[in-house]
């Protein structure tokens, strides 16, 4: 995983939840969503994130890692 413990998770989790409705209306409104082939907007979230909190030495090794990520 990741490396956090099951609390942060859990509110990681419900923070992402409350903020898709936001991430998807802020794309909506620049049309962010137009060119994208392969994520949406949030799932780029989720992924930068999950990139992030890793701390993987690329985002091409996050990319492979995420889909195997159970839950993700």
């Amino acid at each position: 995983g990741v490396g956090l413990n099951r609390r942060l998770r859990r509110w990681l989790a419900g923070e992402l939840v409350a903020l898709r409705p936001v991430i998807e209306a802020s794309a909506a409104s620049c049309r962010a969503e137009h060119s994208r082939k392969h994520f949406t907007s949030y799932q780029q979230v989720c992924l930068l994130l999950f990139h992030g909190l890793g701390g993987r030495g690329s985002l091409g090794q996050s990319y492979e890692q995420f889909a195997a990520s159970r839950g993700l």
